[in-house]
């Protein structure tokens, strides 16, 4: 892969099979994971096939139907058991607070922490609504 770098201009028309195999390669001995080096193939595909589509060039992109083992490296996570789950709603519920209820909130929605750390209380105050009137739960357990 260096080699290929170390080209002072490279123009992607040039890139061959081989150099495709070597980017993998490289990818490979750098220690990312399967589905990382999959990822990187996806975006530079894409480059590449915009690239080629935008300028009418009449060439094959060989950075497609390289294989890839998208489970090498790749751990399996396990989930949080619901024990431990409800213990931190638990606390949520007995210390009431913003950040609690942040966590709160992801537990039982399975959101991201970026994403529930964005919204506002206007954002979610219908839906609290919706949920007395129904009868539901709420869905931070804390109302």
């Amino acid at each position: 892969m260096e080699a290929v770098l170390a080209r002072p201009t490279i123009v992607f028309f040039d890139c061959t099979r081989q150099d495709a195999l070597q980017f993998r390669d490289w990818l490979v001995a750098r220690g990312l994971t399967g589905s990382s080096i999959t990822r990187n193939f996806s975006y530079l595909k894409a480059v590449i096939n915009f690239a080629l589509s935008e300028y009418a060039l009449d060439v094959r992109n060989p950075f497609i139907g390289v294989y890839l083992d998208r489970s090498a490296g790749v751990l399996v996570r396990k989930p949080v058991p619901i024990t431990d789950t409800r213990n931190v709603q638990s606390e949520c519920r007995a210390i009431d607070d913003d950040m609690r209820c942040l966590i709160a909130l992801i537990s039982n929605t399975g959101m991201r922490l970026v994403q529930g750390a964005g919204l506002l209380k206007r954002d979610f105050m219908g839906l609290i609504l919706i949920c007395l009137l129904s009868g539901l739960p709420s869905i931070l357990g804390v109302i």
